[in-house]
């Protein structure tokens, strides 16, 4: 996060994860549920993407279920993987970011995004 605070990587991260979800959604690839991001250890380092037939939004409230998928991690990480500047698998194994969930469509979604050369599972 050099040279910019949390909040505006949380907010670039936001937008990473709409970019990526407008482009899901067209290609039909998002299920309906919620992919959770958690940037930090409180209530408010927590986002979700909510997505559903109509389409897919950011969403700060409170979770409602189990998320499909929830990735943890700094945000500025994440939204470098997002955004293709860094390798998703490499950072993963190294350390960068933690996943838990439904981690075939995880790699579906990587794959679609174009930031997996492989399948995870």
């Amino acid at each position: 996060m050099a040279g910019q605070t949390k909040q505006q990587a949380v907010a670039a991260l936001e937008r990473a994860v709409n970019s990526a979800a407008r482009k899901l959604h067209a290609e039909k690839a998002l299920r309906r549920g919620v992919i959770a991001f958690r940037t930090g250890n409180e209530e408010n380092d927590r986002f979700m993407l909510k997505a559903d037939a109509s389409g897919a939004a950011i969403d700060r409230g409170p979770a409602a279920g189990q998320p499909l998928i929830e990735v943890m991690g700094d945000p500025a990480r994440i939204s470098a993987i997002l955004s293709g500047r860094r390798e998703a698998r490499k950072l993963f194994l190294l350390g960068g970011i933690r996943v838990r969930g439904d981690m075939a469509y995880l790699s579906e979604l990587g794959m679609k995004l174009g930031i997996l050369d492989e399948p995870l599972v």
